[in-house]
Order: structure tokens, then C-alpha cells, then sequence
């Protein structure tokens, strides 16, 4: 990235949904833009090999691990990116999964209607995980009198799909 305007050198970034798909991606495009990147996911496998890509481009990289829909794991995660970096510029939450189910089982479907396991599975890993990581970062960030939060949805939170009804729904929390 040569660009002058993308020049982040030195800023601290946490990305919470670090450890695969599009959350990788941002933490990747962040270190190439100069940034020092914490990456945050649920394992060390995963946060391992992409602080060792972020490392390759000559950027500090943090691997932490927790769960980013429970308010221990995300103050642990919080306590330890603010001990290593001192503070943090960027707060990304971009955590996902979904469970593709009918609220109701529908006449003449095989599928079975959600659960409320399910329904709570998706909403918290879809809309709790930003809540959490605004909880323990927000206070940080507004001492500060800086900083940003980048919350991850998608289209999704702007047209519901058949199926999707969890997943749509805490996206659409998340824009809102």
C-alpha cells in the first residue's frame, strides 16, 4: 500500500475476528498500511499464523485468544492489548457465523424450526461481540478523547432472507 493517505504508521489496531476470513483481511490491510496490529479470535492457531503474516511485513502483531461474545474474555483481551500497546487507536469487531434455519418448521420441510440455542448462538456472535468489544474498549478510547470502532455487518442487516432470520437481525443491530 503506497499511497500517502493510507499511511497509518504506528497507530495500534485491535480486530477482534482476526483469525480467518474477512476480519483476517482487515487485520492484514491494517499492518500493510503501517499499523501495529492485536489479532483477537477463539484460537491460538488461528491468531498464530496471522500474527506471523503481520510479523513478515515488519509490523508488531499481538495474538490474543478469547471469546468476544463473553465479558470476561473480552476485558482479559482488552487488558492485555492496552498492557503490550499502551493504548489503542482502532477498535474492528468483526466476529460471524450463522445458522441457516426457519424461526418455525415449515409444512411440508424437512428442516426443523431454530431453537433458542440457536437463535442466541447467532445474535451473540453476531451483535453481542460488538457490544462486548465497544463495553471494554469504549471507556479506553473516550479517556483518551480519540479513537475509532469499526463494527463489521453486511447486506444482510439491510434485506432479510428466508432462513437467515437470527443472522439478519443482529446485523441489522450492529448497523444501528
Amino acid at each position: 500500500m503506497s499511497l500517502a493517505e493510507f499511511d497509518i504508521t504506528g497507530q495500534k489496531v485491535l480486530v477482534v475476528g482476526a483469525g480467518r476470513g474477512i476480519g483476517k483481511g482487515i487485520a492484514l490491510a491494517f499492518a500493510e498500511a503501517g499499523a501495529d496490529v492485536a489479532i483477537a479470535s477463539l484460537t491460538e492457531a488461528t491468531v498464530g499464523k496471522v500474527a506471523e503474516e503481520i510479523r513478515a511485513m515488519g509490523r508488531t502483531a499481538l495474538p490474543v485468544t478469547g471469546d468476544a461474545t463473553k465479558t470476561a474474555d473480552m476485558d482479559r483481551i482488552a487488558s492485555q492489548v492496552l498492557s503490550e500497546f499502551g493504548h489503542i487507536d482502532t477498535l474492528v469487531t468483526c466476529v460471524g457465523d450463522s445458522i441457516r434455519k426457519p424461526v418455525v418448521k415449515l409444512p411440508g420441510t424437512p428442516d426443523e424450526g431454530m431453537t433458542e440455542d440457536d437463535w442466541n448462538h447467532v445474535v451473540n456472535i453476531n451483535l453481542t461481540e460488538a457490544f462486548q468489544g465497544c463495553r471494554a474498549i469504549g471507556p479506553h478510547l473516550l479517556e483518551r478523547g480519540q479513537g475509532s470502532v469499526i463494527n463489521i455487518s453486511g447486506w444482510a442487516s439491510f434485506r432479510g432472507r428466508p432462513g437467515y432470520s437470527a443472522y439478519d437481525a443482529a446485523k441489522a443491530g450492529v448497523m444501528r
